[in-house]
Formats: C-alpha cells, sequence, structure tokens
C-alpha cells in the first residue's frame, strides 16, 4: 500500500467513527437477580390481581390501576436498573405459571387462607396486605 492510500483509509476511518452514535451504556449482566425480580413481580402481582378481582366490591384495587400499568412500572424500575428491555422480557418468559400458580397458592395459604376462603376473609386478608406494606400491598389501594 502507498502512504497516499493509507492515508486516505485512515481519513475514512475517522469519517466514519465520527458518524457513530454514543453507545449505549452497558446493560447489567446479573441475570440471576433479574430473573429473581422478574419473578417475585410476576408472583406478586397474580396475588395482588387474585385480590383485586374478588374484593373490587370491597373497596380493593390494583395501585397503578392495572396489571398493565404495573408491568410497565416494573419495566422502568429495572431499566433503570440498568437491564434492557430485551433481557426483562427473556427474564419474563423464564416464569412458569404452574411453578407461579403453586407459589401463590402456598403464599396465600401461608397468610391463613384455604380453598373456599369467604370474600370477607379474603378481603381482610388483601387489607392487611396494604396496612403491612408487603410487596402485594404496595401494588393494592382501598
Amino acid at each position: 500500500m502507498t502512504r497516499k492510500a493509507i492515508v486516505v483509509q485512515f481519513a475514512l476511518l475517522l469519517s466514519l467513527a465520527a458518524c457513530q452514535t454514543t453507545p449505549a451504556p452497558e446493560a447489567n449482566t446479573d441475570v440471576a437477580a433479574l430473573q429473581a425480580n422478574t419473578g417475585a413481580f410476576a408472583l406478586n402481582t397474580a396475588i395482588a390481581a387474585f385480590y383485586e378481582q374478588r374484593c373490587r366490591a370491597k373497596g380493593i384495587a390494583l395501585a397503578g390501576g392495572s396489571t398493565n400499568a404495573a408491568s410497565e412500572a416494573f419495566f422502568d424500575r429495572m431499566i433503570a436498573a440498568g437491564y434492557t428491555r430485551a433481557q426483562i422480557e427473556s427474564a419474563t418468559a423464564l416464569v412458569d405459571p404452574a411453578s407461579a400458580g403453586q407459589a401463590a397458592i402456598e403464599y396465600l395459604e401461608g397468610r391463613g387462607l384455604e380453598p373456599g376462603s369467604g370474600a370477607d376473609r379474603l378481603c381482610r386478608s388483601a387489607r392487611e396486605e396494604i396496612a403491612q406494606g408487603t410487596a402485594v400491598g404496595r401494588l393494592l389501594a382501598s
């Protein structure tokens, strides 16, 4: 290569570099933490929605107005923590509905609820969740 060809290639390289946008900050790579947060969020949201559906007439609502609003707020928090939307969507896809459903049953049983618990008991539990500021309770409003 001639000196002139090298200079021309270097100039082209510099001009291409000038066209590059600023790279995005590195994504958070703690995938295990993201999966744990996503699983916990899915569980808590499912339980909150369960309470809301059965206790709406007794004044229990979802704090953000809907599960979609809660999901967007979760995505916003995870993005603020450095995760990409694609990472969050991948973690969400890994949530096993059957396992989450079983975990929700165990959670509610741990609060003294059983299949067939009446609406009064269920809604009292929802109000307790709100008053105690549990992860589920923070997703509810009364």
